[in-house]
């Protein structure tokens, strides 16, 4: 590969030789593991390994991006970024039944969704016009954070707690930088203010939700036998009421 002959340089200005090349059955498991996570089935490594086509490497590599494992294995850090695992938070560790996200995060990988469309969709997809049942699952996103429902919690605080956390997951999430600490000064290291962080919290600030509440299920989400199934409801009760 071409990158190799800058690889070749620094390692010559070590005293270190490249590593040689490694096998076809351990270039055929480091790839299923790095593409889907998983091993490959003998059959796959036999197959590969019998391929003497120059094109035997590429054709792996595409059958794996194909394989629908593909967008579990690369939903893993994404998820762990949002905080998909964690339970509310504040006062229970209750658990949020939130797995649709999951799956729409899976579905955008494995669509190759482009990625201002992977960010409109999660942090504005329910005020999009017109925003499908996709996108505003995808809109979940907002509300992985830690929420309360105890009696006493003051609504105004929680508020406040709400729109800190959003900026924090924004900000290491889609710009791998910590603000956490702009929320009561100026960063002391990189070019973020206490302002920032505030001006910020204000994309926030208007959302229609109560702090203070359960966080149930508020979304009927269906597969796509379903909505087809909901379809063919639909009509066949349109057509009653127009005999």
């Amino acid at each position: 590969h071409p990158v190799d002959a800058f690889v070749r340089v620094g390692l010559a200005g070590k005293n270190v030789a490249a590593a040689p090349q490694a096998d076809r059955i351990t270039l055929a498991r480091r790839l299923s593991f790095d593409l889907i996570g998983l091993p490959p089935s003998p059959a796959e490594v036999d197959a590969f390994v019998a391929d003497a086509s120059p094109a035997a490497y590429g054709k792996l590599v595409k059958r794996l991006l194909a394989s629908p494992h593909y967008g579990e294995r690369m939903a893993i850090n994404w998820l762990d970024v949002v905080r998909y695992a964690d339970t509310i938070g504040f006062h229970s560790d209750n658990p949020r039944n939130v797995y649709p996200y999951r799956d729409w995060v899976i579905a955008a990988f494995n669509d190759n969704k482009p990625f201002d469309q992977f960010t409109i969709e999660q942090i504005a997809g329910d005020l999009l016009a017109r925003a499908t049942r996709s996108q505003r699952v995808a809109s979940t996103y907002n509300s992985l954070l830690l929420t309360t429902e105890e009696g006493g919690a003051q609504p105004k605080e929680y508020e406040a707690k709400n729109a800190a956390d959003r900026v924090r997951s924004v900000t290491s999430g889609w710009m791998g930088a910590t603000m956490a600490c702009n929320q009561c000064h100026d960063h002391k290291f990189d070019p973020y203010t206490l302002q920032d962080f505030y001006r910020m919290s204000a994309f926030f600030a208007d959302l229609r939700e109560n702090p203070v509440a359960s966080r149930t299920d508020h979304l009927l989400v269906i597969d796509n036998k379903q909505a087809q199934q909901l379809r063919q409801l639909e009509a066949k009760l349109q057509r009653a009421r127009c005999s």
